[in-house]
């Protein structure tokens, strides 16, 4: 019985010195990992794709009539009730 705790002893030594070393060699900071992590997962919301659709379809319409893309803007969103709430809402989360 001595003879198997001594093995399994040098056995788990041997597995900690072999791990320490590969940690040492084998060095990854936390800050790659979430670099690369939040990278991929950082998408606008869908109300932000909403809002960056609609401002880019003013623009385009106000370039094509050739019309003051601010009054533009403030004219759609006053006159429809439904833009207006959404702007608001986006103002706040803005």
């Amino acid at each position: 019985f001595s003879a198997q705790i001594a093995s399994f002893t040098l056995i788990m030594m041997q597995y900690n010195i072999l791990c320490t070393v590969k940690r040492f060699e084998a060095y990854e900071t936390v800050g790659a990992l979430f670099r690369d992590t939040t990278g991929n997962t950082l998408e606008l919301s869908a109300s932000d794709r909403i809002w960056e659709l609609i401002l880019d379809t003013i623009l385009e319409i106000a370039e094509m009539i050739s019309a003051d893309v601010s009054e533009l803007l403030s004219a759609v969103i006053d006159a429809n009730p439904k833009f207006h709430k959404l702007y608001q809402m986006y103002k706040l989360v803005a």
